[in-house]
């Protein structure tokens, strides 16, 4: 899907999109629970330079890294265990043309809501979704980048927003409650919209964030850093239920409306961090030798001219 401005300068980004795919399938009711997706993708760059694990859809917790140093220098992370889904990307372009990155993460899986709703029609009931969201954008003048996601609960959208960062200037669209201030960085609880759903049935609830970030001109830069971001609550109810409605889930971990995190399955902060430096230093590594070998050719021009 191509449609990111960076800057004055205009990128086009063709971002991992992942949303149009999984909305066919989940219309169809014939999506397997629970379900894990992570991507990640590069523009403007020599595939030959990039490398990484590729992630993909899987039943099982899944992780996708890359990371390149070509025409420009980046690296995209994204993964999708119970209850979470984040994403990050960073792109510096090197060749004064146009270098981005992108990422997706996606997670499906089923909730059953048991009980009875005495303000609700017979075998219904309302609620609404709570969610924590966290993260930053970052943009040189004409660079950019943005994160995106959607909560779809029984086929519904109940909950988006946009938030980009075009060479500084931020623009916010959002649906759900929580996200009052646009600005380069959020962290806090949101609140989806409310919806009418069946009981004592499972339903499927599907998170997609999707981030990208690139560059539109040598040494312009982007990031988008969620990669620790659109998780259930802990230590706060998941859902905001009706009195005498409770919420359970085995595969997000929801006990009597409770998330418990998969310890096993969330990646130890010093991994990330070390994840972070490796990917750094490709592109410092790459900035430089740039900037060494443009020194090199001045000095061998600089030379011919005095011996001529």
């Amino acid at each position: 899907m191509k449609f990111t401005h960076f800057g004055p300068s205009t990128l086009l980004l063709s971002r991992v999109s992942l949303g149009a795919a999984f909305v066919a399938i989940l219309a169809t009711g014939a999506l397997a629970a629970p379900l894990y997706r992570a991507g990640v993708s590069h523009d403007g760059s020599d595939v030959n330079s990039c490398s990484g694990l590729s992630g993909g859809t899987s039943s099982s917790p899944v992780t996708a890294t890359t990371a390149c140093d070509g025409k420009g220098s980046g690296t995209a992370i994204a993964s999708a265990f119970p209850g979470h889904v984040g994403a990050q990307a960073d792109a510096v372009d090197l060749a004064n043309g146009n270098f981005a990155t992108s990422a997706s993460a996606f997670e499906t899986g089923d909730v059953v809501l048991t009980g009875d709703d005495l303000s609700a029609p017979p075998g219904t009931t309302h609620l609404s979704l709570n969610l924590d969201f966290n993260g930053g954008l970052g943009a040189t003048h004409d660079g950019g980048a943005e994160v995106r996601f959607e909560v779809t609960l029984f086929g519904n959208l109940i909950g988006t927003a946009l938030i980009q960062d075009s060479g500084g200037v931020i623009t916010c669209n959002s649906t759900v409650g929580g996200i009052t201030a646009c600005g380069p960085s959020f962290g806090g609880p949101i609140i989806s919209q409310a919806l009418l759903v069946p009981l004592n049935a499972p339903i499927q609830l599907a998170l997609l964030l999707e981030v990208s970030a690139g560059g539109g001109g040598i040494n312009e830069s982007g990031n988008a850093n969620y990669l620790s971001s659109l998780d259930l609550p802990v230590g706060r109810d998941v859902f905001n239920l009706a009195d005498g409605v409770n919420a359970n889930s085995a595969d997000f971990n929801i006990v009597d409306n409770r998330f418990t995190p998969p310890s096993a399955a969330v990646p130890e902060p010093s991994t990330w961090s070390l994840l972070g430096i490796a990917f750094a230093a490709v592109g410092i590594l790459a900035s430089r030798q740039r900037r060494s070998d443009n020194k090199r050719q001045r000095g061998v021009a600089t030379a011919r001219r005095m011996t001529a």
